[in-house]
Parts: structure tokens; C-alpha cells; sequence
């Protein structure tokens, strides 16, 4: 950027004047522009600044421009948005938080930055990547990028994406309607679970943080209680609720425990999906909590 030589004009209502040299020469003024904007204490509307480029736009810019009037959005309903999305999935909070800034706030252009931002006001734990999740959006075709703003690369939530999110939310406040367990056995099986959980077993689900490692050692414990035959995807989500107060969706622990092959097996009995430990999903427990799961 600094080897091109760049022309500005700038033309205000008094005087107007061209720079010609690097970027940061250029840079120097429209930043000069935009505080002398801010300051002016007697502009009571809109700030306005006419920006002319002599090429043609990026590609796919006319899909984020704003169609509609935005206003300011507090971080309570921000905190409530993200709520309604019932989910502890990155990827997803990631495209969550996109649609916030897209659609409630106006930002059409986002960024790792302009995300991290969110998650901060929202009082969100940042993910261990962000851009990993941001990649996650991008491969499903949920997020697409655009170039690069301020430095950062810059991308714009597709039509799918906004979709599924709506579909996301929607499905949320229907789950929540929906019955915890799904037979009187069931319910059964859980509260003799949950009593025979020892002190050690409960120091290794402390010590757990990720979903699809939850998933896999509530497998393990199962197993390990007597329960060895092939169990249901609502089993993981009633214990994600009971032993970490999850309030997410049941689909958003289906597609953790999806996420846990080949470490478990999928199965179909009574024409009902069912999940099982595969002893390579044994021997990853044992390791990743080491002596803990060989003594009870």
C-alpha cells in the first residue's frame, strides 16, 4: 500500500485543495477531516462526508449496504439477543453476534475485531480462536468476506447465514417448550446416574470445559456406572443441564455429540438414533484425565 502513489481531493463548503503521496500523507487528511466533523459542537444531525473512488466496487459490496434506518442497541438487549440463541457452540455465537451487528446495529462490515467487540459488551467468554470460528461461518457459506477494513479482513453474513440464524432462534423458544426427559425409564436411568457419581467423577466434569469433551465423558461415566448399552442424544442434554445448568438447545448438544466421532458410534435401534463409547473414545478419556479415570 505504501510503494502506490494516491491522489485525494478534498473539497470543503469554503475550500478545497488535492494531496498527492503515500497513504499515511493521504491518510493524515481525511483523518484531519473526520475529528474536525466530530467536533463541531452546533452539528445536531447527521455527520456527513462525500467519499469518491476511481475504480470500480468491491465485489459483492452493494449486498451490505444498509437498506433501513439502524439505531443505537444497548448491551442488555444485545445480552438477551444472544440468549435467544440457546447455544454454547463458537462458531455459532460467532454468527450470532455477525447477525447482531448487521442487522440490529447496521455494521454491514465485519470483522474479528468488531465481533470480539460484541462479546465483550455482552460479557461472552471469548473463544480460544475467533478467527477459527469466523472460518467455520465461511466454510458453511454463512459468512462471506469482502477485502480488507482498517487493516482487518472484512466479511459480510450471506443470506443463509442470517437465515439460520432466525431459524435458530425460533427453534429455541419452541425447545423450550419441550418435555426434559423423553420416557419415564429415562428419567430413571439419569437419577440412578446422578447418585452414583463419585467424588472423582465429579473432579474430572469440573475440570471439563468443552462441550463434545463433556459429551464424550458422560459416555465414559455411563459405561462406567453399569450402563453399557448404546444411549440417546437427550441423555447428553438432560446432563448438560443437570451438572452444568445448561440452557441451550437440545439440537446445539446434538451437533456437539456429532462432533465427537470417531470417538463415539452412531447407531439406529427402535428406529431411534443412539450414541455409543468406541474404545478409541475410551482410551482418548483416560488419557486426557489420566490416572483419575482408573481408580473409583
Amino acid at each position: 500500500m505504501e510503494d502506490h502513489k494516491w491522489e485525494l481531493l478534498m473539497k470543503y463548503q469554503d475550500f478545497d485543495y488535492i494531496v498527492e503521496g503515500t497513504f499515511k500523507t493521504v491518510n493524515q487528511h481525511l483523518s484531519l477531516a473526520i475529528n474536525h466533523l466530530k467536533n463541531q459542537e452546533e452539528n445536531q444531525g447527521k455527520l456527513k462526508i462525500m467519499f469518491e473512488v476511481s475504480q470500480t466496487a468491491p465485489s459483492n459490496l452493494q449486498k451490505v449496504i444498509p437498506d433501513h434506518e439502524t439505531s443505537e442497541v444497548g448491551n442488555e438487549k444485545l445480552t438477551a439477543f444472544i440468549n435467544e440463541l440457546g447455544t454454547r457452540i463458537e462458531w455459532l455465537y460467532a454468527l450470532g453476534v455477525s447477525y447482531f451487528l448487521s442487522e440490529k446495529l447496521g455494521e454491514k462490515l465485519i470483522s474479528a475485531k468488531s465481533i470480539k467487540t460484541m462479546y465483550n459488551q455482552a460479557g461472552i467468554q471469548l473463544p480460544k480462536n475467533i478467527h477459527l470460528c469466523i472460518n467455520q461461518c465461511v466454510r458453511k457459506k454463512f459468512l462471506e468476506p469482502i477485502g480488507k477494513s482498517e487493516k482487518q479482513k472484512t466479511y459480510f453474513i450471506t443470506e443463509s447465514g442470517k437465515a439460520f440464524i432466525e431459524k435458530q432462534i425460533v427453534s429455541d423458544n419452541e425447545n423450550k417448550k419441550v418435555e426434559l426427559y423423553e420416557s419415564a425409564e429415562q428419567k430413571k436411568l439419569v437419577e440412578s446416574f446422578m447418585r452414583q457419581l463419585t467424588e472423582k467423577d465429579r473432579k474430572m466434569l469440573n475440570a471439563t470445559v468443552e462441550m463434545e469433551q463433556r459429551i464424550i465423558l458422560f459416555m465414559y461415566l455411563l459405561k462406567k456406572h453399569g450402563m453399557k448399552g448404546p444411549v440417546r442424544p437427550n441423555i447428553m442434554y438432560i446432563l448438560m443441564v443437570k451438572l452444568y445448568g445448561y440452557d441451550g438447545l437440545i439440537r446445539s448438544v446434538h451437533l456437539g455429540l456429532s462432533r465427537t466421532r470417531p470417538l463415539t458410534k452412531k447407531l439406529k435401534l427402535f428406529n431411534k438414533v443412539h450414541y455409543t463409547l468406541t474404545d478409541e473414545g475410551t482410551q482418548w478419556i483416560e488419557t486426557l484425565h489420566g490416572n483419575i479415570t482408573k481408580t473409583t
